[in-house]
């Protein structure tokens, strides 16, 4: 049976805890949202993904303050910045909002991953909350694919193996 390790590699220095795949899952499919989408559509899928888990103006206000703290700029948030403060500080409140609602996502993430592997080229990796939902996914890849080569497994996070 396949292991997290031989489908996505071995790599001596990544983690190989539960807390790791599921952190790399969130941020795996946040980034292939926004990877994939038009350019168009790019604000307004951040901001729906924001807005599942918090306030996007308060987040965003929250934000922007720690920029500001991280940049020294406590006194005078109006002074002129060169561009390139400007932009460094745009990319610290885009990490902070990036990371709270990652950090929000993995709180409310379930506690079991369903891996299928042998369907086509990609594994298939979804963490569902409970046993009973991972079952149900389980037995919804088998019945859809058709393919007897088709491995699909269920781990537990807490890094024992479930059930295949």
């Amino acid at each position: 049976m396949a292991g997290l390790e031989d489908v996505f590699g071995r790599n001596p220095h990544r983690p190989n805890h539960p807390d790791f795949w599921r952190m790399s899952e969130i941020l795996l499919g946040n980034d292939g949202a926004m990877d994939e989408a038009p350019d168009e559509m790019k604000e307004s899928i951040w901001r729906d993904r924001v807005a599942s888990v918090v306030d996007v103006q308060s987040v965003t206000y929250m934000a922007v303050q720690r920029a500001l703290k991280l940049s020294g700029v406590n006194s005078n948030p109006f002074r002129q910045d060169t561009p390139q403060e400007v932009a460094r500080k745009a990319q610290g409140a885009a990490l902070f909002i990036d990371a709270f609602v990652a950090g929000v996502m993995f709180a409310q993430r379930g506690n079991f991953i369903v891996l299928a592997t042998g369907g086509s080229d990609e594994p298939y990796v979804q963490v569902v909350n409970d046993i009973e939902g991972a079952r149900a996914v389980r037995d919804e890849l088998l019945k859809d694919s058709g393919n007897e080569r088709m491995i699909v497994s269920i781990l537990k996070l807490d890094g024992k193996e479930g059930t295949t």
